[in-house]
């Protein structure tokens, strides 16, 4: 969306990774608002992966990199393959110890019928791009 918008030379601001909304989009100039959404689904898959790949394991091979300590190091998320965090320990613990880098085991216990819902739905809390709902982003919106 942002590269066939800067083709028509059209202003865009993206908000990533989480919810950051600039006051001109409530009382500026602004006078459209497109929101793009990925599948629930999908978008929950991404997100476990893409953690489960940045997050270092057990025996991992890579740099390792600690947020705010870390100096002349590249973040993972530019170099996954080179360099992951490994200061995430719950979120890590839940992701490789836990699920065993499975998200079906994660979606399934979300489930609201399932035995674990309760646990689970703590549990995703934990995984970074996939503990927001929407209303987290558009709570001006709703408001």
């Amino acid at each position: 969306v942002e590269f066939i918008l800067g083709d028509y030379r059209v202003s865009f601001h993206r908000n990533h990774p989480g919810p950051n909304f600039d006051s001109k989009l409530l009382e500026g100039p602004t006078t459209t608002l497109l929101i793009n959404i990925r599948d629930p689904v999908d978008r929950f898959v991404s997100a476990f992966n893409w953690r489960s790949l940045l997050l270092c394991g057990h025996h991992d091979k890579r740099k390792k990199f600690f947020k705010g300590k870390t100096i002349n190091l590249t973040h993972p998320y530019l170099q996954p393959t080179e360099v992951c965090y490994d200061d995430q320990d719950e979120e890590k613990q839940l992701l490789h110890d836990e699920l065993k880098y499975d998200s079906n085991l994660l979606a399934e216990a979300l489930c609201e019928d399932s035995p674990g819902y309760d646990s689970a739905s703590t549990k995703v809390k934990l995984i970074h791009h996939a503990n927001l709902a929407l209303t987290d982003w558009f709570d001006f919106v709703i408001n």
